[in-house]
């Protein structure tokens, strides 16, 4: 029962939350959040919880349901006394407003607070009721559940205190502050952890098994059988990284259900760790059943095959693994197929059933639960991947290494795959690195022929085996932001009349081929559906791309691209500013970038004034997003030859940018890059200079010198100090550039430009043999690139003049007319037809030539 000293902690606990949000405008309404459906409901009342994209969602539900069972525990444990009003929202009510502080950050990858808030959570995982009373009156273990929940609600609390005083949302790299409290938010974890193992230790007398945070229900401790077999595969991932906070959703799920035998379905994206995931909880519950079974399931026959296997070990006739009197766990891998698990449905026994399937359908077929495996986080991505190439000790941060654990987003698959490449060719990590830049197909297609697991990562996600048309929807899928692709947006290009629009989605599919389509790509978990989203993981967008075909490519972008522009008007008329429009900005923003890479400004240009209207009414005028879209804008109006506009647009961006609390020199960087070449193309070079001055020494102090970025500001500064005449300087500028781009991005489009620009400088050094290399080697790197005409045409073009300098004159005019053929062959841009060095020049954007 309660006592005293009990109710005064969970007292002093509540002073805390009222000297810390007493004066916080919704204090009170905090503390009436006793359950988590109240919690669910104020978190949804926040105005960004309409663009949150799907995965948060389901992560958000996570930390909400792990809190849920904690509060549940310490009710059930009776310690502390109904006279005790609101004790629920100390916990329940600090984490809703963790999570309301953070929704406005519309990157989770790049959220700092999800991660601290998720182990503060995670780390309380105890078992649920019923108890058995505990067998020895003196166990403290009502003392420590107190210090557990005094210790999670205090943590809580000084999180989001942190989060509402600190809202450096959008900074990619952390503030002193931030690594301060990060470290003390780990020292909390810690303290959490060891609360739990404290109460875990309660319960030894009871004969159960160590992971036991309370006394277990009678019915689980009565009655073992002296009976033990258990068939659990050997091919264990040798470092499992995260998922615990799994097994405690399965133990809760067998303990509180009615049905029997109680099910867990483990579904996901392939190579998520779904059979890994199962292996584990085996091994870790069994000394909790008499009988474990495992069966391959992705056809009858193996299971009618395992288990009669089974059924000879146990010695029962038939194959049916029954016996009344015992506990039994049975797996059943790899199961897509709902009618081969009806025909092997055990009817009754004290019995719990485990499926692993990648079909979301299946997974709900019967299933007490349903559990939806994620990617792993960027932690315990770094953890195994480091594990695995045998490094125990982490090393100091690579940004390199991090980079490339970023683009395979938490997916076990990939991260195991690529480490093992590495350990079996005994590969340096940077050498891997560079090699990963040019072979990334290669690698991805290539399996581990040393481990159970038959797969690449390219094959497990089987996109090979799919028809014509979920091929071609998922094609299309790689141009939409993955985290939000808007169902009813495609659906809507259905209902066009096809006589007054241009066909979207219906140009690549019919309606009932799409709808098709998609139940087959959400079978495979390529796509998640949640409402009216979509949402594809990253990993799955970019293997899809890297293996499209030029023609494939081209197809979905258009499709994609229609559809939006028919949802989002580019006349005179103002959409509501609402929350959507907002969103579809967001969406339609990406994509008119790939129009301006591709000289598509006349397209793109409506598109983004459309947007910054939109963006105007709804974020302050110290957003950052704002001032990228100012930024943007600028850009445009440049290429378009409206100078004038473009700085105006500059200048609002430099304002806005520099109103930012604590603003980040990346942005500043970006905006005075563009000034420069802003009054560069205007003529006033000495400001042009300043600007650009200014820009490199941003870079260099923020990102160093050796990053992308400052590679393409010298790139730029090096085509200004060619307008000024400082031939040397600027070929040292573009020097740099080309040395940086080749070691970090060897295949991008902009180390083309690179290869380009230097062949200009041989070819007026009269060093026409490497002009000829370096002009060659830009058109192999573009052919690689999306819509790469014209730049090929341009690079071209200069291969012909080279040969032409070099006294190679039928060679150089075959080479001439192939530039004249590409050039007519452009179809995204109106182009001059005059065969000049400045009409080839201008089929580039003035700022990428």
């Amino acid at each position: 029962m309660a006592n005293c000293p009990i109710s005064r902690a969970i007292l002093g606990v509540e002073n805390c939350f009222r000297d810390l949000f007493g004066s916080f405008p919704e204090g009170e309404a905090i503390l009436k959040i006793t359950d988590d459906g109240k919690g669910m409901q104020w978190i949804q009342s926040s105005p960004d919880w309409a663009s949150v994209s799907h995965a948060l969602r389901v992560r958000i539900d996570g930390m909400v349901t792990t809190c849920k069972r904690f509060i549940s525990v310490v009710h059930t444990s009776g310690i502390v006394s109904d006279k005790v009003e609101s004790w629920q929202a100390l916990v329940l009510g600090s984490l809703a407003l963790c999570i309301r502080e953070l929704l406005p950050i519309r990157d989770s990858s790049r959220n700092p607070f999800l991660p601290l808030i998720e182990e503060l959570t995670t780390n309380t995982s105890l078992p649920l009721p019923p108890f058995n009373p505990p067998c020895n009156s003196n166990i403290p273990f009502a003392d420590f559940l107190v210090q557990l929940f005094a210790e999670l609600a205090l943590s809580l609390m000084k999180l989001a205190s942190f989060m509402i005083k600190h809202q450096q949302f959008r900074r990619e790299k952390p503030t002193e502050k931030f690594t301060q409290f990060n470290g003390e938010n780990q020292a909390a974890v810690v303290r959490l952890k060891a609360w739990c193992d404290r109460i875990r230790g309660c319960t030894s007398s009871n004969g159960s098994d160590s992971r036991t945070a309370l006394p277990l229900p009678e019915k689980q401790i009565t009655g073992a059988s002296t009976h033990k077999y258990q068939s659990i595969p050997a091919h264990f991932s040798r470092h499992f990284q995260g998922r615990e906070g799994y097994f405690t959703t399965i133990d809760l799920t067998f303990t509180t259900s009615a049905k029997r035998p109680a099910l867990v379905s483990l579904y996901g994206l392939p190579g998520i760790g779904k059979t890994q995931l199962a292996m584990r909880y085996c091994k870790s519950r069994a000394t909790q059943y008499d009988i474990i079974l495992w069966t391959e399931a992705d056809t009858a026959i193996k299971i009618q095959e395992a288990l009669s296997k089974h059924a000879v070990n146990l010695k029962l006739p038939g194959a049916e693994a029954r016996r009344d009197n015992d506990t039994w766990l049975l797996v059943y891998d790899n199961l897509d197929d709902v009618q081969i698990l009806r025909k092997f449905w055990p009817e009754k026994g004290k019995g719990h059933i485990v499926v692993t399937s990648r079909n979301p359908y299946t997974a709900s077929f019967r299933a007490c639960a349903s559990i939806n495996v994620l990617p792993l986080n960027m932690e315990e991505s770094i953890k195994l991947f480091y594990n695995e190439i045998g490094r125990s000790q982490l090393p100091p941060q690579n940004p390199k290494i991090e980079k490339l654990l970023g683009d395979w987003k938490g997916v076990p698959l990939a991260i195991n795959q690529m480490s093992s490449f590495i350990t079996r060719v005994q590969m340096d990590l940077d050498k891997f690195v560079k090699l990963y830049s040019k072979s990334a197909p290669q690698l991805l297609q290539k399996a581990n022929l040393y481990d159970e697991y038959p797969h690449s990562v390219a094959s497990a996600f089987a996109t090979e085996q799919l028809q014509e048309e979920p091929k071609a929807i998922l094609h299309a899928m790689c141009f939409f932001d993955p985290d939000r692709i808007p169902c009813e947006v495609i659906q809507s290009s259905f209902d066009m009349d096809m006589e007054d629009e241009e066909p979207g989605f219906n140009s690549i599919v019919c309606e009932w081929d799409y709808l098709e389509s998609l139940e087959v790509l959400i079978k495979m978990s390529l796509l998640t559906k949640f409402e009216n989203e979509m949402s594809i993981h990253r990993l799955v967008q970019d293997v899809v791309y890297l293996f499209m075909s030029k023609d494939e490519r081209q197809k979905g972008f258009d499709a994609v691209l229609t559809v939006l522009g028919q949802n989002f008007p580019t006349g005179t008329e103002i959409p509501s500013p609402d929350e959507e429009n907002l969103v579809v900005a967001s969406i339609v923003w990406p994509l008119a970038g790939i129009l301006f890479e591709n000289n598509r400004i006349t397209e793109a240009l409506p598109l983004l004034l459309k947007s910054l209207r939109i963006r105007e009414k709804l974020l302050p005028p110290n957003d950052p997003v704002l001032g990228n879209t100012y930024y943007s804008i600028g850009i445009f109006y440049m290429e378009d030859n409206q100078l004038e506009k473009s700085l105006e647009y500059n200048l609002k961006a430099l304002e806005v940018r520099q109103k930012c609390d604590n603003p980040d020199e990346g942005p500043l960087a970006f905006t005075y890059g563009n000034l420069g070449l802003n009054y560069r193309r205007m003529g006033q070079l000495d400001e042009a200079s300043r600007c650009m001055e200014k820009s490199e020494e941003l870079w260099r102090r923020s990102y160093g010198t050796d990053s992308d970025r400052y590679a393409i500001c010298m790139y730029y500064l090096g085509n200004l100090r060619l307008d000024q005449g400082r031939i040397a300087e600027a070929r040292q500028c573009h020097q740099t550039s080309f040395d940086i781009y080749c070691k970090i991005l060897r295949h991008n489009f902009k180390t083309g430009l690179c290869w380009h620009k230097m062949a200009t400088f041989y070819r007026l050094e009269d060093d026409f043999c490497n002009a000829e290399s370096y002009a060659r080697k830009a058109l192999s790197i573009f052919e690689k690139c999306f819509d790469p005409v014209p730049r090929l045409a341009r690079s071209t073009y200069l291969l012909s003049e080279v040969l032409r300098d070099n006294g190679r004159i039928c060679e150089a005019d075959e080479v001439r007319e192939e530039a004249e053929r590409l050039r007519r062959g452009i179809t995204t841009l109106q182009y001059e037809e005059e065969s000049s060095p400045e009409a080839f020049e201008r089929l580039v954007p003035y700022f990428l030539r």
